[in-house]
């Protein structure tokens, strides 16, 4: 007979293993890779990047991952056991095709068999192609496609509160956008996993991984894994031919940076031999940026982009906009303005919508300097005036340029100036004496349009790719949309891309060169003495 005590112990030992995923994972079995057959999924069975990202996950978790490392196999497990541990709960697995669903599912009831052999687990009241549910604890975890249309997309997240997300191969996704977006309304207090291998840039997963890069994906945390942690991924030195291109000499020379040694770089030699340079960078990346990086998509080569960030820097100070007591984020400082000094502010609005993102740069009259920058998704453009006077005020009365082409479509489908509203405030409200006015059409405010376009993005490009004397920025949030810059392929034309492909244009980028056009078009002013003529934008003049 045994003891309760005993009975106690056993139970406790089995909750606690249960509870722990490497320990439950124990008591699960996966299919091995290539040769048949199943093993424990026990701890020493994980690979070094599941045992980080276990000591690491937060419950909110975005992941940008190389192929074949396991990791939607390890989050399978954790599915499962957050179904098996919680009561009253619906986990949601969301996969991009259905030949995905069918292979995540298999896996699943290969784990489930193997606790129905430990008496670990009931039958399932309900088992169907697409999920189990039990009634014991009124659990269920789901696998389901992610939507191919707008309407199926959207409907995702339909099913009732989700505890439990596991998004993967977000990056394949049909519709991103809605799929995501009705799938995290459904999960807003729920464990979130997402996880994908890139897919180029201007989709859903390679914003949100920027975002949360930085910090500002709500509440999420990022994780990336480099092919080159993987302990698998090597091959006998010297068995693979050396590079034959540049754009591939380059990335072997960063692996070389990177610390990897020959073995290494016999098997990154290997994978660019059988998928092509572009392909390995992104379903194995030596870096986040290399995930990202395209030739045939991108503007600037590589070794241009990390040429710029050897010179971002962190910010002197990160300086909170405030008025009445509205809050408008951050203006990041790389140099306090100097008394005398000028300086020119460049201001693109945007709708304030989340969409797209009002963005600021200063620069340094005499030497073209990035001296501030700043950028938000929320502010509209009437409240932009105001942030535009705040920072121009600091700066010593900077002179303003403030884009005033498109945000937006009139009714009519004609283009409707959106920094007009901006002008507006600045020039009535804010009283602000110094505003930037077209030399040829007389108006206020800076146009880009067939003629200035190119001479932003290429004079910017000339200074980027200069040998002897090369353009830099401290500022991360600008070298960022530099390395997105991509060529559209039908129009030749180039932009950043927003979270609505092609509707990017405004940004750290754009205002950068709108600065610097400007400046080389403005004298540097004297001492300046405001006097505002008249009361509308249109008749309104400075007198200096």
């Amino acid at each position: 007979m045994v003891a309760v005590h005993d009975l106690d112990a056993l139970a406790a030992a089995l909750s606690g293993a249960l509870l722990d995923l490497p320990s439950f994972g124990a008591l699960v079995e996966i299919p091995t890779q290539g040769i048949g057959g199943k093993v424990p999924f026990g701890w020493a069975q994980w690979h070094p990047e599941q045992r980080r990202f276990q000591a690491q996950r937060t419950g909110r978790d975005i992941v940008l991952k190389p192929r074949q490392i396991g990791f939607s196999m390890l989050e399978l497990a954790r599915d499962l056991q957050f179904a098996r541990t919680h009561e009253g709960v619906q986990v949601v697995v969301v996969v991009h095709t259905g030949e995905a669903k069918n292979e995540l599912f298999s896996r699943v009831h290969v784990m489930v068999r193997a606790l129905h052999r430990w008496g670990l687990l009931p039958e399932a009241k309900e088992n169907t192609k697409t999920g189990l549910r039990w009634t014991d604890l009124d659990s269920s975890i789901k696998i389901i496609e992610a939507g191919k249309d707008e309407g199926t997309a959207a409907a995702r997240g339909r099913s009732g509160t989700i505890h439990r997300l596991h998004a993967t191969e977000v990056a394949f996704y049909a519709q991103p956008e809605e799929t995501m977006t009705a799938l995290l309304a459904a999960s807003e207090h729920a464990e979130v996993v997402i996880e994908s291998t890139a897919n180029g840039t201007g989709n859903w997963f390679h914003e949100h991984v920027m975002l949360a890069r930085e910090g500002r994906f709500e509440d999420f945390t990022f994780h990336f894994f480099p092919w080159w942690e993987h302990e698998a991924y090597r091959a006998r030195a010297g068995s693979y031919p050396p590079p034959e291109t540049k754009r591939a000499l380059y990335w072997e020379n960063e692996l070389r940076k990177l610390g990897c040694d020959e073995e290494q770089i016999a098997w990154w030699r290997k994978t660019v031999q059988k998928y092509g340079i572009d392909k390995a960078l992104r379903e194995y990346p030596p870096t986040v940026d290399a995930a990202f990086t395209v030739s045939s998509e991108k503007w600037f080569a590589p070794e241009y982009i990390d040429r710029l960030r050897v010179h971002v820097r962190e910010p002197i100070e990160r300086r909170r906009l405030e008025r009445g007591g509205q809050s408008y984020g951050e203006l990041r400082i790389y140099e306090h303005p100097k008394p005398g000094a000028a300086y020119v502010l460049a201001a693109d609005p945007s709708g304030g919508n989340g969409i797209n993102e009002a963005a600021i740069t200063v620069i340094d009259h005499r030497h073209g300097h990035t001296v501030a920058a700043w950028d938000n998704n929320r502010v509209r453009p009437g409240e932009l005036g105001h942030v535009v006077a705040m920072i121009g005020r600091l700066y010593n009365n900077a002179l303003v340029a403030v884009e005033r082409n498109e945000w937006r479509k009139g009714k009519d489908g004609s283009d409707t100036e959106g920094g007009i509203e901006t002008l507006h405030v600045l020039e009535r409200d804010e009283r602000y004496p110094r505003l930037y006015r077209d030399p040829q059409t007389k108006k206020l405010g800076w146009s880009t349009n067939e003629h200035t376009r190119p001479l932003i993005f290429h004079d910017l490009a000339k200074g980027i790719e200069d040998p002897d004397s090369p353009l830099t920025t401290p500022d991360a949030r600008t070298v960022d949309e530099a390395a997105s810059i991509v060529r559209d392929p039908k129009t030749g034309r180039l932009y950043v891309p927003g979270k609505r492909r092609g509707r990017g244009d405004d940004g750290l980028f754009v205002t950068w060169g709108i600065a610097r056009q400007v400046r080389e078009r403005a004298p540097i002013p004297g001492k300046v003495i405001a006097v505002p003529v008249g009361s509308s934008m249109v008749s309104a003049s400075f007198r200096t």
